[in-house]
């Protein structure tokens, strides 16, 4: 009996994103299972683009540039302007949207790529390439899977950014797709509802194994990409001037880079901690610093699901974190890890200096926190897909 022959349909497999890490996780384990290629569009990403995370030499990576429909035209520039001005209200025909974003002539390549490679299934990664077959799913051959990576607040509603000003071309046409998959049991209704599509939560397995635990150092860790607006660099930088001068035998570790990188180690220099804050910019492999890591916090604005705090859990690192969407359905709040209302940096500080203060605590915590990471193992999180990709074909 053949395998199934499954395709990821993705704008780029290089960089250090979760995006990519989630990716390459899930690829591997289906691959014992399946024929899986990976359809990508863009050589490298902007940054570190030498870097790619590990394939199963049994994956077929596919670069096919031809189908890139990321490339930034002027009317496409003027139409997000416009977007911005309008506060996403749907006033623009959605036939010119289609043709701004997803212009036609890719539109043709991809269907007639896609149909000649005969896939049993497509996945698209992220909202741009799940949208853009939900636009041709009447026209392929294959069965259809949407996989969206963020949350549904940050691609539809938060201006200026993701598929803001695009929504109504989701609500007409991601009902087409076979599935949806999204990263939180509250992003599942709020689709369900907005689109009418299927839609099946999924978490994103934990992408990184090991058998050694934290050493429960004297050291807050803080992972992620540097970006103010969606990692709340901000906020980071005010818990830092709290928690710091009170806490003076602790060190602060920063693991990332990204546009705001420069804006945060400048701002960090002025101040009298500043011996005690360290950069260590992208890291394939992050385990190092986890294992060197008391607490890790979390200040974003959103996540879509907050790769890093199963990270921080598979290392017996308790999290810190706002309580937004994906880490409140990841953490225990008490038991492995700390939920504070959203954006009050007093309390986020308060709770950080009491973990901080109480060893016995934070043991209690890491222990739950190692305990819980085994609900996001690659395999079950694989199997979950493995079963929903089998009915999707049967179907």
């Amino acid at each position: 009996m053949s395998k199934i022959h499954i395709a990821f349909l993705v704008n780029t497999i290089y960089g250090v994103g979760g995006v990519q890490r989630v990716l390459s996780s899930l690829a591997n384990k289906l691959a014992e299972n399946c024929d899986v290629s990976i359809v990508y569009i863009k050589k490298c990403s902007d940054s570190t683009e030498s870097i790619i995370y590990n394939y199963d030499p049994k994956i077929c990576l596919l670069h096919e540039e031809r189908l890139d429909w990321t490339e930034i035209s002027f009317i496409r520039r003027i139409l997000t302007k416009i977007n911005l001005w309008l506060k996403s209200r749907n006033i623009i025909s959605i036939h010119l949207r289609n043709e701004v974003y997803y212009p036609k002539r890719i539109r043709n390549r991809l269907v007639k790529y896609i149909n000649k490679k005969q896939f049993d299934c497509i996945i698209g990664v992220q909202g741009d390439a799940t949208i853009i077959l939900a636009l041709l799913k009447k026209r392929l051959k294959s069965k259809c899977i949407g996989w969206l990576h963020n949350s549904f607040v940050a691609y539809f509603e938060t201006a200026g950014r993701y598929y803001y000003g695009q929504r109504l071309m989701f609500k007409k046409y991601m009902h087409r797709m076979d599935q949806c998959i999204v990263l939180t049991k509250s992003d599942e209704m709020r689709c369900k509802d907005a689109f009418g599509c299927k839609t099946t939560n999924i978490y994103n397995p934990v992408t990184i194994s090991t058998d050694k635990k934290s050493k429960n150092d004297n050291t807050v860790l803080f992972c992620g990409r540097l970006v103010k607006r969606q990692k709340g660099l901000d906020y980071l930088l005010e818990i830092i001037k709290k928690v710091m001068p009170v806490m003076p035998d602790w060190k602060f570790a920063i693991v990332g880079d990204g546009e705001d990188r420069e804006w945060l180690e400048n701002e960090i220099r002025q101040t009298s901690i500043a011996d005690r804050v360290t950069f260590y910019g992208d890291q394939k492999d992050v385990i190092p610093y986890y294992l060197n890591a008391a607490i890790m916090a979390l200040t974003s604005r959103w996540e879509g699901f907050g790769l890093v705090v199963t990270e921080a859990f598979e290392a017996g690192v308790p999290v810190v974190s706002f309580r937004t969407e994906g880490p409140s359905e990841i953490i225990n709040d008490r038991v492995n890890g700390i939920l504070v209302d959203n954006y009050d940096t007093d309390m986020f500080s308060k709770e950080l200096i009491s973990l901080m203060q109480d060893t016995e605590r934070r043991h209690r915590m890491a222990y739950a926190a190692i305990e819980r990471a085994r609900d996001f193992s690659s395999d079950m999180i694989a199997s979950q897909w493995y079963s929903l990709i089998n009915e999707v074909i049967k179907t």
